[in-house]
């Protein structure tokens, strides 16, 4: 069957609902994945302060600002080297004996906060207590052996982490790709099916494809 785009748009709004339902069950079906497959996740994070310490005035210049900015990278390379992590691993070891250094690293993260001298240090797993405990233990155990490593620059604590209450779930990605994927699979099969649908519905399908005059 050949069809226009006004055929063709004239037949979607025929099944709109149709349309609806898929689009209906695409999200309900999104969402029950979610719930039931995907286990919740916490993020925990803490803020930092880079500085350089300067011995000879208490001023901060904008040098100072620009080489702590540039220290940040540096930073959060120590934070994730093994000194670090098995420092941080030994003391969570007595109320978390399965946790291992490679377990940290895989739920830490960290950045510069808005291109500052500030920044942040997260961690993220299903368990919201371990990411809190992890997040200030790191920041417990990282300034020591940055000052060691840097020697001339020094980090101050903003503020610890907090419990982290609400959970990091992908409900709303989710939905969205049901809600689209029940659109896509609605049109496509309603589209396909005109396609394949032979029969005449009337005289002016019959003149649409054959040159010759109705009786």
């Amino acid at each position: 069957m050949k069809l226009t785009l006004k055929d063709m748009l004239l037949i979607l709004w025929k099944r709109l609902a149709l349309i609806i339902l898929a689009i209906i069950i695409g999200a309900g079906v999104s969402l029950a994945y979610t719930f039931v497959f995907v286990k919740p996740e916490y993020t925990a994070t803490a803020k930092l302060y880079v500085y350089n310490e300067r011995t000879d005035s208490n001023y901060i210049t904008s040098g100072d600002l620009t080489v702590s900015k540039s220290l940040v990278d540096t930073y959060l390379i120590i934070i994730k080297s093994n000194p670090v992590l098995n420092e941080v691993a030994n003391k969570l070891s007595k109320n978390y004996p399965q946790i291992t250094p490679s377990e940290i690293l895989k739920s830490f993260s960290g950045s510069a906060i808005n291109e500052t001298e500030a920044f942040y240090v997260s961690a993220t797993g299903t368990n919201a207590q371990l990411a809190q405990d992890i997040v200030n233990t790191i920041i417990d155990v990282a300034p020591e052996e940055i000052i060691r490593v840097v020697k001339a620059a020094s980090v101050e604590i903003i503020e610890p982490a907090e419990f982290p209450i609400m959970p990091d779930w992908p409900i709303q990605r989710n939905l969205i790709i049901g809600i689209a994927l029940g659109l896509v699979f609605a049109i496509c099969y309603i589209i396909i099916a005109a396609y394949m649908d032979s029969t005449i519905h009337g005289k002016n399908e019959i003149m649409a494809c054959f040159n010759i005059p109705i009786i």
